[in-house]
C-alpha cells in the first residue's frame, strides 16, 4: 500500500525486536487499519487504542476518510452481525472496498452490496 509520504511509510513499517506488538512499543507512533482504511496515532496506555487522524503529522497531507462506518453498514446490508456472526475474510482487510462494477454494485466474493458513490470533488452551492 502507498502512503502519503516516506515518513508515514517508515513509521507504519516500524518493527521492534523487543516489542513485536506495536501497541507495546513506545517507538511505534502510527498505525493503519486496512480493514477501515484508517490512520491513527497509537495511544500507549496499555490498551490497543489509537486516535484516528485526518492529516499526516509528517507531511500535512489530507488522509483518506475512514471507512469504519461504511464497513459496519456494508456488513449490515449483507445480513452479517460482526459481533455474533463470522465476518468474511474480505472484510478483515481492504478487499471489501475494491472492485466497483459498472452497474453500481461492488462484488465481494459471494456478496454483492450496493456501492455508495461519492462525488470526486465538492460541488459549488
Amino acid at each position: 500500500m502507498r502512503h502519503c509520504c516516506t515518513a508515514m511509510t517508515r513509521h507504519l513499517a516500524h518493527e521492534c525486536q523487543a516489542h513485536p506488538d506495536p501497541y507495546d512499543c513506545p517507538d511505534a507512533l502510527a498505525g493503519f487499519s486496512a480493514k477501515f482504511a484508517e490512520y491513527g496515532l497509537i495511544i500507549h496506555d496499555g490498551s490497543r487504542a489509537s486516535s484516528t487522524i485526518a492529516y499526516c503529522p509528517w507531511c500535512g497531507a489530507r488522509l483518506p476518510a475512514s471507512q469504519r462506518d461504511r464497513w459496519f453498514d456494508e456488513l449490515e446490508r449483507a445480513g452479517i452481525d460482526p459481533w455474533r456472526d463470522k465476518v468474511p475474510p474480505e472484510f478483515e482487510d481492504g478487499r471489501w472496498m475494491q472492485g466497483v462494477s459498472g452497474d453500481g454494485w461492488r462484488r465481494c466474493g459471494r456478496l454483492a452490496v450496493e456501492w455508495e458513490r461519492l462525488p470526486s470533488r465538492p460541488t459549488s452551492a
